[in-house]
């Protein structure tokens, strides 16, 4: 049965602090599914939470699962920015099972925090246990309709996001980045590869250590693009991660030789 309470006699009317801009925001928990007193969460079904707001301003709305005062273990939803009236959806996941929920708290602002430019604006005891058997139930209309809209809403906001126009600051700090995963590419392979051509001895050995580990990472990377083309997406961070730690063993070696005078020794 589905869980329906009204928190009119709830502090629900809150004023964000004096720190903060001036804000009115009400927010009242409609509905729940599974109901509050459910028990046992199914394994791998979150728990929604319908929400009715009004505000002033735009302004975040997040549940926050708790356990005996303190945050649970579960994950959250994000939020969009919400203004005027209407509805949201909240929902949460249990991380594993046998974790519990006590209260969910909702919370509304800026995501600055708590006695910042965050309140709770309501709250609703449940009895929740993460539990082992699959979900079986199918959800309410309102379910769908709510993550439908919530959906629909992100992908309006990355399409606006992708066409703003990026400040001269982030295009800088883009081009550097990318100018610095290539040098670190790049780097990764062509120091070891001077250490083995020019060094002696000990020397040598220890250059081809960040050699042989870059010679892997690309084998890897060429086997398994072969055996499966989806299984290294994102190749590039891999080898800039990898060859982060090449470039780092390089960079140390260059400096023992010259604090030995490796280097001066070999031309005299």
């Amino acid at each position: 049965m589905l869980f329906l309470l009204s928190l009119s006699s709830w502090p629900v009317l809150a004023t964000l602090p004096a720190a903060a801009p001036a804000a009115v925001a009400e927010v009242r928990i409609v509905d729940t599914w599974p109901a509050a007193d459910v028990g046992d969460l199914p394994r791998n079904q979150s728990f929604y939470v319908r929400l009715s707001y009004r505000s002033d301003t735009p302004v975040g709305i997040w549940l926050r699962p708790m356990y005996r005062g303190q945050p649970a273990r579960a994950g959250s939803n994000p939020s969009a920015r919400y203004i005027g009236e209407g509805e949201a959806l909240g929902w949460f996941f249990l991380m594993q099972q046998g974790d519990q929920v006590d209260e969910i708290r909702v919370v509304v602002g800026d995501g600055s925090g708590l006695g910042r430019g965050d309140f709770v604006a309501a709250s609703l005891p449940v009895n929740l246990t993460g539990g082992s058997m699959p979900a079986e139930a199918t959800p309410p209309e309102w379910v769908t309709r709510l993550k439908a809209e919530a959906e629909a809403a992100a992908a309006e906001a990355r399409r606006q996001a992708a066409q703003r126009p990026m400040s001269a600051t982030e295009t800088g700090l883009t081009i550097g980045i990318i100018v610095l995963g290539l040098l670190v590419c790049v780097g990764s392979v062509l120091l070891p590869i001077w250490g083995l051509w020019r060094w002696r001895g000990p020397w040598r050995l220890a250059a081809a250590a960040p050699a042989a580990m870059m010679s892997l990472v690309m084998l890897n990377i060429v086997v398994d693009v072969i055996r499966d083309p989806t299984s290294h997406n994102l190749w590039p961070f891999e080898v800039a991660m990898w060859g982060a730690g090449s470039v780092a063993v390089m960079l140390v070696l260059f400096l023992l030789r010259w604090m030995v005078g490796a280097g001066r020794q070999r031309r005299a």
